[in-house]
């Protein structure tokens, strides 16, 4: 099979600053060809090649991929336009031979591959700094735990707090076997994913370029932790963030632009040249008359039209456009996405913020920081300040309206869906159960082996 080339991507500045960049890295060896990499990773230069590729391959399943299935499945979007693997999608009922969740599910799994081969190789290489192994390894095992929590997300039931998790979770990959492996429950998947986030807590450095870092680390730790529920530690981690790091909600909503934003904690960079249009193609208004996804009309008006929640002078109202007004087929187009390219901020403030603030109301603890933190969002929309006696409930109706707002089309709202609905309430999603067997995707049909279960089909009668 013929190898593909990639570029990396190497800028010479921290990851709150823009800056220029390079193409200076070019790497030959791809895991899709199953490359054995005893013979071309023997320097520690060829090594920080390898973790580099790491970054890139995950940039292909986090520009557009896994944030456009996750936002299918909630209940954002109206049904898609001309793409039947998104369709298959909507309707709650994934195939074998879906393309596109078989593309997103191959690459997360290749990143962790290459990070299972640098944690491999590592002490065969001569020359190698133990400054730079520590560095290397937790950088490894922050990729290998952040993709393990994508899959996992998507393709099993979500982490039920206070129970065995014994429910069918996904395959783990600490190693590069190639042996077929059988699945492992959603608590064991959940308990290697904290295990290396942990890791790359405890040793990545605070400041590593554009690379993850402790505090990359440390946010990461805080999605996981509140997806489990575990107000606590979510709270905890957010708070390192919040209060510890050199990030700062701008006056302006530039997150989802070509530079980095000063809110940005973990950015994976993009340019132009290669390529990558999955997310802003399928959302973009100004090229096409009918783009492929576009808000559901009830999430438009429940949050910007008439609906109790809604406030005509919020900002956020302006990534929204009515097309074909008073039409049969009107529709409300995202205007959020529409450029040439932009980085993705995988991992940002405003999300710390909103999960501080309804894990610190769900404990019912310093309400006063949990309102504080709905009041900075709120203040950059230019809408009305949460009371300061607002208590513990209306601080959590706040937080996941703002959640809902803030983060449209990022693929986090499914997710929070799900966190909710195991957590005990009564979750329905476009009119069936959270927990109903569409609301994941199936498994490509390569993993269709003697020792694997796949998902059940058939959607969510």
């Amino acid at each position: 099979m013929k190898s593909n080339k990639i570029y990396f991507l190497l800028l010479l500045a921290s990851v709150i600053i823009n800056t220029s960049c390079n193409k200076i890295l070019d790497f030959e060896p791809d895991p899709r060809d199953r490359v054995v990499f005893s013979d071309t990773i023997n320097t520690p230069e060829g090594l920080q090649e390898l973790l580099v590729s790491c970054y890139d391959v995950s940039t292909n399943a986090y520009y557009g991929n896994q944030q456009n299935v996750d936002e299918l499945l909630s209940d954002n979007l109206n049904p898609p336009n001309s793409n039947n693997d998104y369709n298959e999608v909507y309707i709650r009922n994934t195939i074998f031979f879906n393309t596109t969740v078989g593309n997103f599910y191959q690459e997360p799994y290749i990143a962790i591959f290459r990070a299972n081969v640098l944690l491999e190789r590592m002490n065969t290489i001569p020359g190698l700094t133990s400054q730079d192994s520590i560095r290397m390894t937790a950088e490894s095992r922050f990729m290998r735990g952040f993709n393990h929590f994508e899959i996992v997300n998507l393709f099993a039931q979500p982490f039920v707090p206070n129970s065995d998790n014994s429910q069918l979770g996904i395959v783990i990959k600490e190693n590069t076997t190639f042996d077929p492996l059988p699945r492992s429950s959603v608590g064991q998947v959940y308990d290697f994913i904290l295990q290396d986030l942990l890791y790359a807590e405890e040793n990545l450095p605070v400041d590593n370029g554009i690379f993850a870092n402790k505090w990359a680390a440390d946010a990461m730790l805080a999605r996981v932790y509140f997806q489990m529920n575990d107000f606590e530690n979510a709270a905890h981690f957010a708070s390192l963030v919040i209060d510890n790091g050199p990030f700062s909600i701008g006056a302006n909503y530039d997150r989802w632009s070509q530079g980095v934003s000063s809110e940005n904690i973990f950015t994976l960079f993009v340019e132009q040249s290669d390529g990558r249009t999955n997310l802003f193609a399928n959302y973009r208004s100004d090229v096409v008359e009918v783009p492929t996804l576009v808000a559901f009309e009830d999430y438009y008006f429940e949050l910007y039209g008439n609906g109790p929640l809604a406030n005509p002078n919020d900002k956020r109202k302006d990534w929204f456009e009515i097309r074909l007004p008073a039409t049969p087929v009107e529709f409300y187009a995202c205007t959020k996405f529409n450029m040439d390219f932009f980085n993705i901020p995988y991992l940002h403030l405003t999300e710390m913020l909103l999960i501080r603030s309804e894990s610190l109301a769900e404990m019912g603890n310093n309400l006063g920081t949990a309102i504080s933190d709905i009041n900075q969002l709120r203040t950059r929309a230019e809408i009305a300040l949460l009371d300061a006696g607002t208590p513990a409930d209306g601080i959590i109706e706040a937080a996941r309206t703002e959640r809902k707002k803030e983060m449209f089309g990022e693929g986090r709202w499914v997710n929070d869906l799900k966190r909710r609905g195991a957590l005990g309430e009564d979750i329905m999603v476009r009119g069936v159960p959270y927990d109903c067997n569409g609301m994941i995707l199936q498994f490509p049909v390569s993993e269709n082996t003697s020792n694997f279960i796949m998902n059940p089909s058939g959607g969510c009668n």
